[in-house]
């Protein structure tokens, strides 16, 4: 990889690369290249994906009111719909349209780094130290939503690691260490 990254004569295109096995930064020799090395931030880790489900719900909400205003056009007596085809560009409509009301209500997105995570949901954010809490465990709740719960003397936190694409197991094991370090 380094033969390639190196290699790189297009002034256009910038690589950075960082192994964590061996701790080594390569960049292509080009003034994108170091800029990228310069930035490069290898402190947080950032986690987002995309829930279907959520993603569903926007979708439903954006048809739901299209279909009530097709039914209010024909009660005002618009009788020249073809409906099918209606319905059939609506659904198009609603998955385009759907995906803003989806990241601005219902995207989750967790970053984490030694001292501390954020995790938004839509657009709250919730921010905590890791040194507030001490211990983690598993909690799955009666939607049979699995999260990582952060326990406090008498509040606990929720991170739904589900939504953002973690690995139960792995979430839990990176969390304990980094409570254990504290």
């Amino acid at each position: 990889m380094k033969h390639a990254v190196l290699k790189l004569a297009d002034e256009k295109v910038g690589v950075a690369a960082y192994s964590i096995a061996s701790k080594s930064e390569i960049s292509s020799d080009n003034v994108l290249g170091r800029a990228l090395k310069k930035r490069l931030k290898l402190t947080e880790a950032k986690f987002e994906a995309i829930n279907s489900a959520d993603y569903l719900k926007s979708v439903a909400i954006i048809f739901s009111l299209g279909t009530l205003s097709l039914v209010a056009l024909l009660f005002l007596g618009f009788s020249g719909l073809n409906m099918p085809l209606s319905l059939l560009i609506l659904l198009a409509f609603s998955i385009i349209a759907a995906y803003p009301i989806y990241k601005r209500r219902y995207h989750t997105v967790f970053s984490l780094n030694s001292k501390e995570f954020k995790l938004w949901k839509g657009g709250n954010l919730a921010e905590g130290r890791w040194s507030d809490y001490t211990d983690v465990s598993i909690h799955i709740s009666p939607q049979q939503e699995t999260y990582i719960r952060l326990h406090h003397k008498e509040q606990t936190f929720d991170i739904p690691f589900s939504k953002v694409g973690l690995s139960r197991k792995e979430a839990y094991n990176a969390i304990k260490q980094i409570l254990k370090k504290k």
